[in-house]
């Protein structure tokens, strides 16, 4: 004989249809648990609309007397504790002043006019500034103060005196003039010995043209003279004491070295030679008269050269 299988009790199938029941609706529950807020949100907007639609289907007349509305006041009033952010507390208010004024046509009752403008003109809330804000706004005051800039008062100066400061400034800008002097040195060649040159400096005259161009000869050659072979006679370490002009003679006064040249007539004679040269390249230098120490001598040098009367170019040709 067969043996036929048992069957199952339909009391398992029920037990499992509502544990899934159980599950699907805890499910559900901890969903609209964890977004209640945004639920609230789209309730309290149904509900309005809602509102709205009824108002405009419903005819004035019958509008007061109407239970409708009322039903939904007191919805809203519910939602409304519920409701924890304060924006949703401010659109169901405006929402019930927009619904009265649409049903009734008639002003708004002055208290809850009252309450709408409290919760709409609310200050904002005042933000303390620190003490380092507030200083560096006492700075920025301070440097705002110091860039308004005070233009002097200028007087008008009369013509004359302006023709005056404009002399005095232009002869303080002015600079000295720079002119390119003769002066005169030797030359050293192995055949011919030395011979007297003449050579070029460019210097600031000033007020004693003279004086700078004698106090430019006795500094020598420079170091690119040297090189061609050039050279003075003068001895070294003379420096020059004065100079001035008289009738034509130019008197030299010049230190005691300038008596000592040590390599015969002929560099004692060059020496004087350089000095009549370059100090006859003035005009009104005709003639030089030597002193030594601010005193004429007869002759100088170990072979006696003249030197007790004014010496000329003619002299040594």
């Amino acid at each position: 004989m067969a043996v036929r299988g048992r069957r199952k009790p339909k009391k398992n199938y029920q037990r499992s249809g509502f544990l899934v029941m159980f599950i699907i609706l805890v499910i559900l529950g901890s969903f609209v648990y964890f977004y209640r807020d945004r639920f609230m949100v789209l309730f309290d907007t149904g509900i309005s609309s809602g509102k709205d639609v009824i108002a405009k289907k419903i005819p004035k007349k019958e509008s007061k007397n109407n239970k409708a509305f009322e039903l939904i006041d007191m919805i809203e009033g519910i939602t409304g504790k519920s409701s924890k952010s304060e924006k949703n507390k401010q659109t169901v208010s405006n929402n019930k002043v927009n619904s009265l004024n649409k049903v009734e046509n008639k002003p708004v009752d002055k208290v809850i006019a009252k309450e709408v403008t409290r919760i709409q003109s609310k200050p904002a809330p005042v933000i303390k500034k620190s003490e380092p804000e507030k200083k560096v706004i006492a700075i920025k005051k301070n440097i705002e103060v110091k860039k308004t800039v005070i233009k002097p008062v200028v007087k008008e100066l009369p013509k004359q005196q302006e023709k005056k400061i404009e002399k005095i400034t232009r002869k303080t800008v002015e600079e000295p003039p720079l002119k390119k002097m003769k002066i005169y040195l030797s030359k050293f060649d192995e055949n011919s010995g030395l011979s007297l040159i003449s050579t070029y400096r460019v210097l600031n005259l000033g007020d004693a043209p003279l004086t700078s161009t004698i106090s430019a000869l006795l500094k020598g050659p420079t170091s690119e003279e040297q090189n061609n072979d050039i050279i003075t006679n003068v001895p070294g370490n003379t420096f020059l004491r004065s100079i001035y002009v008289k009738e034509g003679v130019a008197y030299i006064d010049l230190s005691e070295n300038f008596e000592n040249n040590p390599y015969g007539r002929e560099s004692t004679v060059l020496q004087l030679k350089q000095i009549v040269y370059t100090a006859t390249e003035f005009s009104s230098v005709k003639a030089v008269q030597f002193l030594i120490n601010g005193k004429i001598k007869a002759y100088i040098g170990g072979d006696g050269v003249i030197i007790s009367k004014p010496l000329k170019r003619n002299d040594f040709s």
